[in-house]
């Protein structure tokens, strides 16, 4: 399928996701900021490499990236930053457990064993339809937020796992993540 954004292509989200177990497995959510329809977590750092994602789901504005650094303060001021996001209680020193693509969706879902939390809980960015959304779940498929209404009945089912060697190029990750940091 031919895309504009490297993040609407069902590859480069496989890859990205690859990318993202690798390197986001076993940190922990260290700052969370947001408002509506957009997210920014900040990743433990691991040395000098702390991970930024930002993820939005705005009216022409559907995007994912990732990067060394924060997003500026003139973004989140455009974006509409809150005081206190809803997620922060929920997501604010979880560990990521991994990352995986929907397959045949343009769907990617961060996993995370949250303290407190029972079940591991699931942020689920959906990169589709006119505005997109962003959905937390537990692994029971319960919504527990969703930065629009209705969400998609999909993104409360977990990401099927990758079928063994679905990885083959180990590189292909790091420069579908290169991909969506230009195109961002």
């Amino acid at each position: 399928m031919p895309s504009d954004a490297p993040w609407r292509d069902a590859a480069v989200l496989r890859a990205l996701a690859a990318d993202w177990s690798r390197r986001l497995a076993g940190r922990a959510v260290a700052r969370l900021c947001g408002g509506p329809g957009w997210i920014h977590l900040m990743f433990t750092a691991r040395g000098d490499d702390a991970v930024h994602v930002l993820w939005t789901a705005r009216p022409g504005a559907i995007l994912l990236c990732d990067d060394a650094q924060p997003p500026s303060a003139a973004v989140t001021a455009a974006l509409g930053r809150q005081p206190r996001h809803p997620l922060a209680a929920r997501l604010l020193g979880a560990l990521c457990t991994g990352a995986a693509a929907y397959a045949g969706d343009l769907a990617i879902a961060l996993s995370f064993a949250a303290r407190g939390q029972a079940s591991p809980l699931r942020l689920v960015h959906q990169l589709f339809g006119r505005r997109g959304n962003l959905v937390l779940a537990d692994a029971d498929g319960r919504l527990h937020w969703s930065a629009h209404p209705s969400p998609h009945p999909a993104l409360l089912d977990p990401p099927p796992a990758p079928a063994a060697g679905a990885m083959q190029d180990p590189d292909a990750g790091a420069a579908a993540a290169a991909a969506c940091r230009a195109a961002a």
